[in-house]
């Protein structure tokens, strides 16, 4: 049965971050640690910890900090820390996210994180593992949440933006983190360069625009986007974070117009709220039948949820051979690295 709040379990605790017992390991801690594994770059606020574990894409977009040691892991290689056996395997939620496998004393503990079925991205689809306890962020983890495939969306996008553009205007997209806008750039180029659409041309707010730069340098087939520096985009693309929409900049001409790109998008308070002219259901998390699909997969006894919406998805999946549980506080969706995507 669901409880409302986990207690301590043999296999994991929550403070401020997920840690696995019998290891050193804490797993997108919100303060320092010794050891902390990142399972995508937006999830972690500082990069004080002693030592980073996640993928080199990942690490890429962390950017430098002093004073810690960082291991670049691949998927699907196996490796030791002490006597404990790890894994990176494939999440599907960004380019470069992943989810840890450890075996620890003949336990299999999964922190997945927040996972994507349906693919789409540069992130790709999520690996599934067999384990006995899963650690699964449950961002649309209620049944309004049936999020299309982002393969239905690209063109409805694209044609957004070039009809906007070509009236002037500014095509103002919102997205939830830096990843998503280079996912979200990835599709439109790709889109726009098979067919016989126009060429778009993309800027950023600073943080995507970092974050593209650092994914540039070992990945330079990825399309470019330029930052943006206050000056009029009559024309152009912007890729903005959604909670900055009230920072707009107020010189775009009033041909300008905002979509909301994310599986918010599929609720209509959440979009009346951003007051934008269209809403996409454009996501690079699981919703709500591929969180349980996927849970059911992984075939654990023990499942705990984290995120906004763990206490429903924790009902749904409970039952006499399952227990499910809510691990950590309620996260509010009012942060660019808390909303989901």
């Amino acid at each position: 049965m669901a409880s409302p709040r986990a207690a301590d379990d043999a296999s994991i605790r929550w403070h401020d971050g997920v840690h696995i017992r019998g290891t050193p390991i804490w797993c997108d801690a919100l303060r320092a640690r010794d050891v902390c594994f990142v399972s995508s770059a937006h999830t972690v606020p500082n990069s004080k910890h002693g030592q980073l574990l996640a993928t080199a894409e990942t690490l890429a977009l962390l950017g430098e900090a002093p004073g810690n040691t960082r291991l670049a892991v691949p998927y699907g290689r196996p490796f030791s820390l002490g006597k404990v056996r790890l894994e990176l395997v494939r999440s599907g939620h960004g380019l470069g996210s992943a989810g840890l496998l450890a075996d620890v004393d003949g336990r299999r503990v999964l922190y997945a994180g927040a996972i994507n079925l349906r693919g789409g991205g540069l992130g790709g689809v999520a690996d599934i593992r067999l384990c006995d306890t899963l650690v699964l962020a449950a961002c649309y983890g209620v049944p309004l949440y049936r999020i299309p495939p982002v393969d239905q969306i690209v063109a409805r996008v694209a044609d957004f933006a070039l009809e906007v553009t070509k009236s002037g205007g500014t095509a103002v997209l919102l997205v939830t983190s830096p990843s998503k806008a280079v996912d979200v750039v990835s599709r439109l180029a790709d889109l726009i360069s098979s067919g016989n659409r126009p060429a778009l041309s993309f800027f950023g707010h600073r943080r995507i625009y970092d974050a593209a730069v650092r994914l540039r340098r070992s990945l330079p087939m990825l399309p470019r986007i330029r930052r943006y520096i206050g000056r009029p985009l009559a024309g152009h693309v912007l890729l903005w974070p959604v909670n900055r929409r009230d920072a707009m900049p107020d010189n775009l001409s009033t041909a300008s117009q905002l979509a909301l790109i994310s599986g918010l998008a599929m609720d209509r308070d959440a979009v009346a709220r951003l007051d934008v002219a269209a809403a996409f259901a454009w996501s690079n998390q699981a919703g709500y039948d591929e969180l349980i699909s996927y849970i059911d997969q992984c075939g654990a006894r023990q499942v705990f949820l984290t995120h906004c919406q763990a206490d429903t998805l924790a009902t749904a999946v409970a039952s006499a051979d399952r227990n499910a549980y809510i691990l950590g506080p309620p996260m509010q969706m009012n942060l660019f690295d808390n909303w989901p995507r």
